[in-house]
């Protein structure tokens, strides 16, 4: 098996779990990294994966969402992001959802910023999961990436 297959075997259940979950009760699709693979792959075709802890140590800024005053629960909604080559997140796909805040954890998750990640000296695109907590009690850079 070569190490191009092995990468994509090891995407393959991230790939599937967002497509699943960004179509639910016949909703459209919501998966705009997957529609868009040549954001998270570099020249050749691969794509480079971050594992989580690497993620997290690569997180410069980060920001909790801002809930709508009458929300009152709490909870985790996790992402599949694209970082860009700048360390920004490109586009976010969710993989588990709370509705009624999910555009909040959204919207604080596009302000988080990561130090980019580099190949060869040159910065590339990355794919990797994000957890974000949602409640009152949730400080700044609690949030934990997986």
């Amino acid at each position: 098996m070569t190490n191009a297959l092995k990468k994509a075997l090891l995407l393959l259940p991230a790939i599937l779990a967002c497509l699943i979950c960004s179509t639910v009760s016949g909703q459209e699709k919501e998966s705009r990294c997957i529609d868009q693979q040549s954001l998270w792959r570099d020249a050749q075709g691969k794509p480079y994966r971050l594992k989580g802890k690497e993620l997290e140590e690569r997180r410069i800024h980060c920001e909790a969402p801002k809930l709508p005053g009458d929300w009152d629960g709490k909870g985790t909604i996790i992402f599949q992001v694209v970082i860009n080559a700048e360390g920004k997140i490109e586009c976010a796909d969710i993989i588990r959802n709370i509705p009624e805040v999910k555009q909040y954890a959204l919207d604080a998750l596009k302000k988080w910023t990561f130090k980019p990640v580099e190949v060869d000296g040159k910065p590339i695109a990355a794919l990797g999961i994000v957890a974000v907590d949602v409640s009152w009690d949730s400080a700044p850079c609690q949030s934990r990436s997986k």
